[in-house]
């Protein structure tokens, strides 16, 4: 859980200055798609809008944490599978095995 919190605090700090170099030219492709349809469904004109507007920047950090950890979640039960050992682990050093007397 740990994982996917630091992995979505870390992908926000990261797309904050990536949409910040992106989003004019975003902007500017969704107002050409926009204008170069005009028989576009009004629901996708909507959707256009409000992607061309920006702003989805926590958004992107719930669905980050929420993708992020059930993931790491995931990946951590797949790699206890494939990677567990069959044996016990050794005692602890400085112990004596006591063997019950016959």
């Amino acid at each position: 859980m740990l994982a996917g919190i630091i992995g979505a605090a870390i992908g926000v700090v990261i797309s904050i200055p990536v949409e910040a170099m992106m989003g004019p030219f975003q902007r500017q492709l969704f107002e050409r798609i926009i204008n170069s349809q005009p028989d576009l469904p009004p629901e996708i004109r909507d959707s256009f809008e409000r992607a061309a507007s920006g702003g989805r920047v926590v958004i992107r950090f719930f669905f980050m944490l929420i993708a992020g950890t059930v993931f790491g979640m995931l990946g951590g039960l797949l790699g206890v599978a494939v990677f567990k050992k069959d044996a016990p682990p050794p005692p602890p050093p400085g112990t004596i095995e006591v063997l019950p007397p016959e």
